[in-house]
């Protein structure tokens, strides 16, 4: 009769140890699923600190390691801006400003890496006036990002 009570005992705790298993294996991969389920986007920081669009033509500097950080430069005007990149989306804001007041353009954004051409679908615009519904950006030779 010990011998069935001892055994019920490790069952529980057999139980009880996997329970917990299973809840934890599924927080960390809830917790790391931004990296699993889009692991094929490449953002653009990670590629080049600088890039370019021919038409219309616009500088954009993406550097994180920069007390500016970043800055956009287009019709002779240089913007600081901020930039946020989630999942395949993306968002311009002025550098500093209340980011759910002052949206200079939205959208999707892809990098061709056959091409080696960042593409920026825009989604809301209030900075271009509706006259662009794409960018297309090339990096600025030299400036590519290395990594160890």
């Amino acid at each position: 009769m010990a011998n069935l009570s001892m055994d019920c005992g490790l069952i529980r705790k057999a139980k009880r140890f996997l329970s917990i298993f299973f809840v934890l294996l599924f927080f960390s991969s809830t917790l790391t699923s931004c990296y699993t389920i889009y692991p094929f986007i490449t953002y653009p920081e990670d590629i080049a600190t600088e890039w370019v669009c021919e038409d219309p033509y616009i500088r954009l500097v993406l550097d994180r390691y920069s007390p500016d950080y970043s800055s956009l430069e287009f019709c002779g005007e240089t913007i600081d801006i901020d930039i946020g990149f989630l999942y395949s989306e993306y968002e311009v804001y002025p550098a500093g400003s209340l980011q759910g007041d002052s949206l200079l353009f939205s959208g999707e954004f892809r990098y061709s890496i056959n091409k080696k051409k960042l593409i920026f679908t825009i989604n809301h615009d209030y900075l271009f006036d509706g006259k662009y519904k794409k960018l297309v950006f090339t990096p600025v030779p030299g400036t590519e990002v290395t990594t160890k």
